[in-house]
Protein backbone atom coordinates (compact mmCIF):
# COMPACT_ATOMS: atom_id res chain seq x y z
CA UNK A 1 0.00 0.00 0.00
CA UNK A 2 2.98 2.36 0.89
CA UNK A 3 4.44 1.77 -2.39
CA UNK A 4 1.25 2.46 -4.11
CA UNK A 5 0.27 5.51 -2.46
CA UNK A 6 4.47 6.60 -3.49
CA UNK A 7 3.90 5.47 -7.01
CA UNK A 8 0.88 7.50 -7.05
CA UNK A 9 2.07 10.49 -5.58
CA UNK A 10 5.36 10.51 -8.19
CA UNK A 11 2.80 10.31 -10.77
CA UNK A 12 0.91 13.21 -9.73
CA UNK A 13 3.59 15.13 -9.15
CA UNK A 14 5.48 14.44 -12.26
CA UNK A 15 1.77 15.27 -14.13
CA UNK A 16 1.99 18.57 -12.43
CA UNK A 17 5.32 19.24 -12.94
CA UNK A 18 4.83 18.88 -16.50
CA UNK A 19 2.37 21.18 -16.88
CA UNK A 20 4.13 23.42 -14.95
CA UNK A 21 6.27 23.30 -17.37
CA UNK A 22 3.85 23.49 -20.45
CA UNK A 23 2.37 26.74 -18.79
CA UNK A 24 5.63 28.00 -18.90
CA UNK A 25 6.56 27.71 -22.08
CA UNK A 26 5.78 30.46 -24.79
CA UNK A 27 4.79 30.55 -27.35
CA UNK A 28 3.16 27.52 -28.04
CA UNK A 29 0.93 28.61 -31.15
CA UNK A 30 1.47 31.26 -34.00
CA UNK A 31 1.84 35.22 -32.70
CA UNK A 32 -0.18 38.01 -34.65
CA UNK A 33 2.47 40.83 -35.12
CA UNK A 34 -0.26 43.66 -36.33
CA UNK A 35 1.12 46.80 -38.82
CA UNK A 36 -0.91 49.98 -38.52
CA UNK A 37 0.10 50.79 -41.81
CA UNK A 38 -0.38 49.88 -45.35
CA UNK A 39 2.68 47.53 -46.40
CA UNK A 40 6.39 48.96 -47.84
CA UNK A 41 6.69 51.66 -45.56
CA UNK A 42 9.42 51.27 -43.27
CA UNK A 43 7.18 50.18 -39.97
CA UNK A 44 6.69 47.25 -42.36
CA UNK A 45 9.39 46.65 -43.55
CA UNK A 46 10.70 46.70 -39.34
CA UNK A 47 7.94 44.07 -38.66
CA UNK A 48 8.65 41.91 -41.30
CA UNK A 49 12.07 41.46 -40.90
CA UNK A 50 12.41 40.93 -36.83
CA UNK A 51 8.92 38.35 -37.42
CA UNK A 52 10.56 36.17 -39.29
CA UNK A 53 13.90 36.23 -37.24
CA UNK A 54 11.79 35.69 -33.98
CA UNK A 55 9.63 32.92 -35.60
CA UNK A 56 13.25 31.10 -36.40
CA UNK A 57 14.08 31.91 -32.37
CA UNK A 58 10.78 31.18 -31.26
CA UNK A 59 9.85 27.79 -33.26
CA UNK A 60 6.04 29.59 -34.02
CA UNK A 61 4.59 31.54 -37.10
CA UNK A 62 4.54 35.27 -36.32
CA UNK A 63 2.27 36.57 -38.81
CA UNK A 64 2.12 39.86 -39.90
CA UNK A 65 -1.19 41.99 -40.37
CA UNK A 66 -1.40 45.23 -42.13
CA UNK A 67 -4.40 47.50 -40.54
CA UNK A 68 -4.32 50.69 -41.55
CA UNK A 69 -6.50 53.30 -40.33
CA UNK A 70 -6.75 56.31 -37.62
CA UNK A 71 -3.39 56.77 -36.88
CA UNK A 72 -2.83 53.22 -35.45
CA UNK A 73 -6.00 53.49 -33.51
CA UNK A 74 -7.77 50.48 -35.75
CA UNK A 75 -4.47 48.30 -34.83
CA UNK A 76 -4.93 49.35 -31.31
CA UNK A 77 -8.35 48.44 -30.85
CA UNK A 78 -7.73 45.01 -32.34
CA UNK A 79 -4.97 44.60 -29.75
CA UNK A 80 -7.42 45.77 -26.84
CA UNK A 81 -9.97 42.98 -27.99
CA UNK A 82 -6.96 39.89 -28.13
CA UNK A 83 -5.99 37.87 -24.99
CA UNK A 84 -3.69 39.57 -22.60
CA UNK A 85 -1.37 36.98 -23.53
CA UNK A 86 1.63 38.08 -25.72
CA UNK A 87 -0.17 36.50 -28.72
CA UNK A 88 -0.82 39.47 -30.53
CA UNK A 89 1.80 42.49 -30.92
CA UNK A 90 1.24 45.75 -32.23
CA UNK A 91 4.96 46.83 -34.49
CA UNK A 92 4.58 50.52 -33.05
CA UNK A 93 5.96 53.88 -33.70
CA UNK A 94 5.35 57.10 -31.75
CA UNK A 95 2.13 58.21 -33.72
CA UNK A 96 0.53 54.81 -33.12
CA UNK A 97 1.71 54.16 -29.39
CA UNK A 98 1.88 58.08 -27.84
CA UNK A 99 0.86 60.69 -30.43
CA UNK A 100 -2.99 58.97 -31.31
CA UNK A 101 -3.82 58.38 -27.91
CA UNK A 102 -2.92 62.36 -27.16
CA UNK A 103 -4.62 63.95 -29.61
CA UNK A 104 -7.76 61.56 -29.41
CA UNK A 105 -8.48 60.79 -25.99
CA UNK A 106 -12.60 60.24 -26.91
CA UNK A 107 -11.89 58.07 -29.76
CA UNK A 108 -9.40 55.73 -27.56
CA UNK A 109 -11.43 53.55 -25.27
CA UNK A 110 -8.60 52.51 -23.16
CA UNK A 111 -6.64 54.36 -21.16
CA UNK A 112 -3.00 53.11 -23.37
CA UNK A 113 -0.64 54.28 -20.63
CA UNK A 114 -2.06 51.76 -18.56
CA UNK A 115 -3.44 49.28 -20.05
CA UNK A 116 -0.76 48.87 -23.27
CA UNK A 117 3.11 48.68 -23.32
CA UNK A 118 6.12 48.03 -25.07
CA UNK A 119 7.68 44.99 -24.55
CA UNK A 120 11.11 46.39 -26.66
CA UNK A 121 11.88 48.99 -28.15
CA UNK A 122 13.63 47.46 -31.61
CA UNK A 123 15.31 50.78 -33.73
CA UNK A 124 14.81 54.13 -35.06
CA UNK A 125 16.01 55.93 -38.26
CA UNK A 126 15.98 59.42 -39.26
CA UNK A 127 13.62 61.93 -41.03
CA UNK A 128 14.13 63.56 -44.10
CA UNK A 129 12.29 66.82 -45.37
CA UNK A 130 11.61 65.91 -48.82
CA UNK A 131 10.74 67.46 -52.38
CA UNK A 132 9.43 66.07 -55.24
CA UNK A 133 11.65 66.21 -58.30
CA UNK A 134 9.47 68.86 -60.16
CA UNK A 135 8.94 71.19 -57.69
CA UNK A 136 11.22 74.74 -58.11
CA UNK A 137 13.12 74.59 -55.26
CA UNK A 138 16.42 72.28 -54.54
CA UNK A 139 17.45 73.83 -51.32
CA UNK A 140 15.55 74.23 -48.13
CA UNK A 141 16.10 78.31 -48.18
CA UNK A 142 14.86 78.14 -51.74
CA UNK A 143 11.27 76.18 -50.13
CA UNK A 144 10.80 78.99 -47.33
CA UNK A 145 11.14 81.70 -50.24
CA UNK A 146 8.82 80.14 -51.96
CA UNK A 147 6.21 79.05 -49.80
CA UNK A 148 6.29 82.69 -48.55
CA UNK A 149 5.84 84.41 -51.95
CA UNK A 150 2.92 81.60 -52.97
CA UNK A 151 0.83 81.46 -49.61
CA UNK A 152 -1.49 78.27 -49.84
CA UNK A 153 -0.35 76.86 -53.00
CA UNK A 154 2.40 74.25 -51.54
CA UNK A 155 1.08 71.26 -50.61
CA UNK A 156 2.76 68.84 -48.48
CA UNK A 157 1.99 65.22 -47.60
CA UNK A 158 1.85 62.81 -44.36
CA UNK A 159 0.48 59.85 -43.11
CA UNK A 160 -2.61 60.84 -41.78
CA UNK A 161 -3.84 63.82 -39.54
CA UNK A 162 -2.26 63.72 -36.70
CA UNK A 163 0.87 61.84 -37.85
CA UNK A 164 4.22 63.14 -36.52
CA UNK A 165 5.09 63.93 -40.01
CA UNK A 166 1.73 66.07 -40.10
CA UNK A 167 2.83 67.60 -36.59
CA UNK A 168 6.72 68.03 -37.41
CA UNK A 169 5.28 70.47 -40.66
CA UNK A 170 2.81 71.91 -38.62
CA UNK A 171 5.75 72.91 -36.06
CA UNK A 172 8.08 74.22 -39.19
CA UNK A 173 5.28 76.06 -40.58
CA UNK A 174 4.28 78.03 -37.67
CA UNK A 175 7.85 78.75 -36.78
CA UNK A 176 8.74 79.97 -40.26
CA UNK A 177 4.67 81.49 -40.49
CA UNK A 178 4.42 79.77 -43.40
CA UNK A 179 0.44 79.01 -45.24
CA UNK A 180 1.03 75.94 -46.73
CA UNK A 181 -1.66 72.77 -47.36
CA UNK A 182 -1.74 69.50 -45.63
CA UNK A 183 -2.72 66.66 -47.98
CA UNK A 184 -2.96 63.51 -45.66
CA UNK A 185 -2.89 59.63 -46.70
CA UNK A 186 -3.32 56.93 -44.02
CA UNK A 187 -1.97 54.09 -45.96
CA UNK A 188 1.12 54.91 -44.53
CA UNK A 189 4.40 55.87 -45.58
CA UNK A 190 5.22 54.08 -48.96
CA UNK A 191 1.16 55.42 -50.16
CA UNK A 192 2.88 59.48 -48.79
CA UNK A 193 5.63 58.48 -50.69
CA UNK A 194 4.11 57.87 -53.94
CA UNK A 195 1.86 60.73 -53.38
CA UNK A 196 5.73 62.95 -52.99
CA UNK A 197 6.76 61.18 -56.30
CA UNK A 198 4.03 61.48 -58.79
CA UNK A 199 3.50 65.50 -57.85
CA UNK A 200 0.18 65.55 -55.48
CA UNK A 201 1.40 66.53 -53.08
CA UNK A 202 5.12 68.76 -53.07
CA UNK A 203 6.92 68.07 -49.90
CA UNK A 204 6.73 66.44 -46.73
CA UNK A 205 9.02 64.29 -44.08
CA UNK A 206 9.65 60.66 -44.74
CA UNK A 207 12.00 58.27 -42.88
CA UNK A 208 14.83 58.19 -44.78
CA UNK A 209 14.47 53.80 -45.33
CA UNK A 210 11.01 54.76 -46.97
CA UNK A 211 12.37 57.70 -49.31
CA UNK A 212 15.65 55.56 -50.31
CA UNK A 213 14.93 54.57 -53.43
CA UNK A 214 12.77 57.05 -54.66
CA UNK A 215 15.91 59.35 -53.84
CA UNK A 216 17.77 57.33 -55.80
CA UNK A 217 16.09 56.87 -58.56
CA UNK A 218 15.67 61.10 -58.72
CA UNK A 219 12.31 61.31 -58.38
CA UNK A 220 12.14 63.27 -54.88
CA UNK A 221 15.02 64.87 -53.30
CA UNK A 222 16.70 65.36 -49.94
CA UNK A 223 16.50 69.05 -48.64
CA UNK A 224 16.85 68.89 -44.67
CA UNK A 225 17.56 66.08 -42.53
CA UNK A 226 15.82 65.63 -38.86
CA UNK A 227 18.69 64.00 -36.75
CA UNK A 228 21.35 65.10 -34.78
CA UNK A 229 24.21 65.36 -37.58
CA UNK A 230 24.33 65.21 -41.08
CA UNK A 231 23.34 62.15 -42.92
CA UNK A 232 26.30 60.54 -45.00
CA UNK A 233 23.90 59.54 -47.75
CA UNK A 234 23.13 63.47 -48.34
CA UNK A 235 26.18 65.27 -47.28
CA UNK A 236 24.70 68.20 -48.55
CA UNK A 237 21.45 68.30 -46.94
CA UNK A 238 21.64 70.21 -43.38
CA UNK A 239 19.94 69.22 -40.31
CA UNK A 240 16.85 71.32 -39.20
CA UNK A 241 19.04 72.50 -36.00
CA UNK A 242 21.21 73.91 -38.44
CA UNK A 243 18.98 75.89 -40.21
CA UNK A 244 17.39 77.24 -36.65
CA UNK A 245 14.71 74.91 -36.27
CA UNK A 246 15.75 73.23 -33.05
CA UNK A 247 13.38 71.00 -31.68
CA UNK A 248 11.59 70.05 -35.42
CA UNK A 249 11.46 67.34 -36.88
CA UNK A 250 11.39 63.64 -35.56
CA UNK A 251 13.61 60.50 -34.75
CA UNK A 252 10.94 57.55 -35.85
CA UNK A 253 10.99 55.03 -33.54
CA UNK A 254 9.86 51.23 -33.68
CA UNK A 255 8.65 49.30 -30.58
CA UNK A 256 6.73 46.08 -29.82
CA UNK A 257 3.53 47.05 -27.67
CA UNK A 258 1.48 44.08 -26.04
CA UNK A 259 -1.10 44.32 -23.11
CA UNK A 260 0.81 45.91 -20.09
CA UNK A 261 -0.42 42.16 -18.20
CA UNK A 262 1.17 40.11 -20.12
CA UNK A 263 2.70 37.32 -18.06
CA UNK A 264 6.28 37.98 -17.74
CA UNK A 265 7.89 34.59 -19.07
CA UNK A 266 6.03 35.58 -22.45
CA UNK A 267 7.45 39.37 -21.93
CA UNK A 268 10.53 37.53 -21.63
CA UNK A 269 10.62 35.56 -24.25
CA UNK A 270 9.40 38.14 -26.98
CA UNK A 271 11.87 40.58 -25.40
CA UNK A 272 14.82 38.16 -25.94
CA UNK A 273 13.68 37.16 -29.54
CA UNK A 274 13.75 40.49 -30.71
CA UNK A 275 16.81 41.61 -29.14
CA UNK A 276 18.41 39.08 -30.78
CA UNK A 277 16.33 39.31 -34.06
CA UNK A 278 18.00 42.70 -34.84
CA UNK A 279 21.02 41.71 -34.31
CA UNK A 280 20.79 39.03 -36.69
CA UNK A 281 22.66 39.05 -39.61
CA UNK A 282 20.34 39.50 -42.03
CA UNK A 283 18.39 42.10 -40.48
CA UNK A 284 21.77 44.17 -39.42
CA UNK A 285 22.47 44.18 -42.90
CA UNK A 286 19.00 45.27 -43.62
CA UNK A 287 18.95 47.51 -41.48
CA UNK A 288 22.54 49.38 -42.33
CA UNK A 289 21.01 49.79 -46.22
CA UNK A 290 18.14 51.58 -45.29
CA UNK A 291 19.88 53.60 -42.43
CA UNK A 292 17.82 52.24 -39.29
CA UNK A 293 19.75 52.09 -36.37
CA UNK A 294 19.29 48.81 -34.20
CA UNK A 295 18.62 50.22 -30.13
CA UNK A 296 16.97 47.79 -28.55
CA UNK A 297 15.62 48.12 -24.70
CA UNK A 298 17.76 46.25 -21.96
CA UNK A 299 14.33 44.89 -20.71
CA UNK A 300 10.68 45.06 -20.66
CA UNK A 301 11.08 47.19 -17.58
CA UNK A 302 13.52 49.69 -19.41
CA UNK A 303 10.42 49.79 -22.51
CA UNK A 304 8.18 50.69 -20.49
CA UNK A 305 10.27 54.00 -18.84
CA UNK A 306 11.60 54.96 -21.95
CA UNK A 307 8.15 55.12 -23.18
CA UNK A 308 6.66 57.08 -20.65
CA UNK A 309 9.52 59.86 -21.52
CA UNK A 310 8.05 60.02 -24.77
CA UNK A 311 4.77 60.81 -23.41
CA UNK A 312 6.26 63.52 -21.57
CA UNK A 313 7.95 64.79 -24.56
CA UNK A 314 4.61 64.66 -26.64
CA UNK A 315 2.89 66.40 -24.33
CA UNK A 316 5.31 69.27 -24.20
CA UNK A 317 5.04 69.33 -28.06
CA UNK A 318 1.28 70.30 -27.53
CA UNK A 319 1.32 72.63 -25.16
CA UNK A 320 3.66 74.38 -28.23
CA UNK A 321 1.27 73.47 -30.73
CA UNK A 322 -2.30 73.30 -29.26
CA UNK A 323 -4.12 70.89 -31.72
CA UNK A 324 -7.84 70.37 -31.35
CA UNK A 325 -8.93 67.16 -33.57
CA UNK A 326 -11.79 65.35 -32.39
Amino acid sequence: MRRLCALLFSAVFLSLGGQAVAQDKFPTKPVRVIVPYGPGGGTDIVARLVAEEMRKTLGQPFIVENKPGANGLVALEDLVQSKPDGYTLVLANQTVNVIAPLLYPKRTRIEVEKALAPVVRLAQVPNAFVANKDFPVKTFAEFVDFARKNPGKVRYGSTGIGSFPHLDMEMMARRLKLDIVHIPNSKGAAASLQDLATGDVNVGFLNVATAAAQVRGGSVRVLAIADDKRSSDYPDAPTLAELGLEGVGTIQWFALLTHAAIPKNAAAALHAAAVEAVKAPAVAESFAKQRIVANPSKSPDDARAWVATEFDHWRKFFKEIPLNLE
